[in-house]
């Protein structure tokens, strides 16, 4: 079940799995990789976090695994916009009536 988070711009932070390995990011971006057409760019990969910076429907993302926080997507950027943000609610709700 995700929820979401509002940052101190007001944009969307959609929480798709506080509690997850990172076996179950990969496995989210595969389905989103194979389902939404979205591909990847800008992998960032550290010891404890990653983060996948994507474009979909005209909207900069991050798809963000942090080991203490689990998997979100959030803006590239903390502007907000009703656009951008319900796009993020689209992809959270995607995943979350998949096998996730």
């Amino acid at each position: 079940m995700s929820y979401e988070l509002q940052t101190g711009a007001g944009a969307t932070e959609a929480v798709i799995d506080d509690n997850c390995s990172m076996s179950k990011f990969y496995a989210i971006a595969d389905k989103m990789t194979e389902d939404l057409r979205i591909k990847f760019e800008n992998q960032t990969d550290n010891a404890d976090s990653l983060y996948w910076d994507f474009r979909y429907k005209g909207q900069d993302l991050t798809l963000r695994y942090d080991m203490f926080n689990g998997v979100s997507i959030c803006p590239q950027e903390e502007k907000s916009s009703p656009k951008k943000n319900n796009v993020i609610r689209s992809i959270a709700f995607f995943l979350e009536h998949s096998a996730f």
